[in-house]
């Protein structure tokens, strides 16, 4: 938790769908949500789901629900009107696995000769 965060304060390093590596996306993205609505049920590759958007100060999202058994995020927009250049982030998720990932998924494999690089603080590049 933090780093998506830490990442933007001190390197100015944007990640899409950054806020899904904290362990409480849903805290992270509903916090300062000013204004919430339902616009209907709408088809998302197939799949017919709730969209909902929430509109904040910094970050205004889409999100569209698997409507049934299974409510899951389908697809997401985040925008950032008050960033340079206003971005933009879709996704689509067409399948979801909740099987627990090999430890080998995230061992390192580095190439031979290669170093690390520590990033500069914001400001003290050349």
């Amino acid at each position: 938790d933090g780093m998506v965060s830490k990442l933007e304060k001190e390197y100015g390093v944007s990640l899409p769908l950054g806020d899904f590596a904290e362990s409480d996306p849903h805290a992270v993205l509903t916090r300062g949500v000013q204004l919430a609505h339902y616009v209907g049920v709408h088809n998302v590759e197939g799949v017919f789901c709730h969209h909902i958007v929430l509109q904040g100060k910094d970050l205004d999202l889409q999100v569209w629900v698997e409507v049934g058994k299974k409510p899951l995020p389908r697809k997401l927009v985040f925008d950032y009107p008050t960033r340079t250049g206003q971005p933009q982030y879709t996704v689509s998720i067409t399948e979801w696995s909740f099987a627990a990932p090999k430890p080998a998924l995230f061992a390192p494999k580095i190439p031979k000769g290669v170093g690390k690089v520590d990033f500069l603080p914001i400001g003290e590049g050349r």
